[in-house]
Parts: C-alpha cells; structure tokens; sequence
C-alpha cells in the first residue's frame, strides 16, 4: 500500500465553464492516489497521461498537479502543468504537453511553449523540476501506445494479491511464458482478475513483457525480472 504522504500534489480546480468546452477524458487511475478516475482534457493529455500509467518506472502521478498563477520577473504567469511524475528513481518532475505545431521560438532559437524560459526559470526557484514533450515523442511508439489503451482498461480493484505472489513464484527471473499459457493454467480465476492481477505486476516492474514491440495478443511474452 502506498503512504498518501508520498502524493506531493493534488488536482487543480478547473472550473466547470472551462470543462464543458473541451474534450474529457475519463481515466480509472492505476497510479494516481486512491485509484480514482483521473479527468483529462484532450486526446493528447489521455496518450501521455497511458504512458506513464503503463511505464514501470514511474511509481506515482497526478493530473494538472499544479497551477502557477502569479507575477514573475515582469510578467503574468497563468499556467497549469499537465502532468506530476514521481520516478521510482525518487526523481520527480511536472510535464507539459504540447503539439509541436503550438512551439514557439525561443530567445535562443529553440521551439518551446510560450513563456517556457518563465515558467521553467519560476520553478527552478521554486523547487521544481519541469519539461515538455510534444506529440510526436508521445505518438512515436503506436504499438505501446495501443496496448497501454487495451490493458489499462482492466480496474485496479480487482487486484487479487495471493494470484499476485502466485505468479511471482512462477514466473522468476529468466523464466518466459506465453499469456495463452498462463491463462490456461489460471483458468479457474475470472479474467478481470486475472488481468488486473497480471497488469499490476507488471506496471510495478514486477514483470516485463513485450508490450513495446508486439500487440497485445494471447502470445503475448510475460518474462520473469
């Protein structure tokens, strides 16, 4: 179980006039603090916000984790991150979203979102550490991209944690299954919880698989780490 104490942040308040004129999506959080339904507001945010939620290596996060609303250095800074990562390195970081179409150039040339030297300078004195991705970095790998969409849908509450230290004591280090093979052999447990069960693990680095490279199918390779 995860110390609520570990969450830096919480979400924003986003006004709902705001809300009704974008696009939401709807996200049963695997990540986020007590596994709830995390509110995103493009297709962009949603893609990023999977990749993270999928990557072993990212251990807690939280959506328009902070709104920086204030005069700095001359100027009027009115911005709400996309996205807080906690790194299971304890790095943590605010992540910006963006279109590469929506860059601007920098005083030095470089693409970057409006007001960025601002925004990354306010949080360099603040404490923070911060980046952007754009698009193309997000969309970069659509295998992944679709798999995270396929087995996130699966809900954490269903996390049976005796199937969990099951599948540890089998699938060990240098061992490789086939999701066909497991399944069989768990055949007597529903797929919900099989699944979230077997998501989890992995999600958490538990497991591996070759989600980056293959779809997800019933051959899919679960390898032990």
């Amino acid at each position: 179980m995860i110390s609520t104490e570990q969450y830096r942040f919480s979400p924003v308040y986003i006004p709902a006039s705001f809300k009704r004129n974008t696009n939401h999506w709807y996200v049963k959080s695997w990540k986020a603090k007590d596994n709830r339904i995390v509110d995103l507001y493009s297709q962009l945010e949603y893609f990023n916000f999977l990749l993270h939620e999928i990557n072993p290596d990212v251990q807690l996060l939280c959506e328009q984790p902070l709104h920086i609303n204030c005069k700095f250095n001359g100027a009027r800074l009115n911005y709400i991150f996309d996205l807080w990562v906690k790194w299971r390195s304890g790095y943590e970081e605010l992540i910006e979203v963006k279109r590469k179409d929506d860059l601007v150039p920098s005083p030095s040339g470089n693409l970057e979102p409006k007001n960025w030297s601002l925004i990354s300078q306010w949080c360099s004195e603040n404490g923070y550490s911060c980046r952007f991705i754009t698009d193309n970095e997000i969309t970069s790998n659509r295998v992944l991209l679709s798999n995270s969409r396929q087995v996130l849908k699966y809900n954490p509450d269903y996390i049976d944690l005796s199937l969990r230290s099951e599948l540890m004591s089998k699938i060990t280090t240098g061992v490789k299954v086939s999701l066909v093979d497991i399944l069989n052999l768990y055949s007597y447990v529903s797929e919900e919880t099989f699944m979230s069960t077997l998501i989890y693990c992995y999600i958490n680095g538990e497991l591996e698989t070759d989600l980056k490279e293959f779809p997800l199918s019933k051959v899919t390779k679960i390898f032990g780490v």
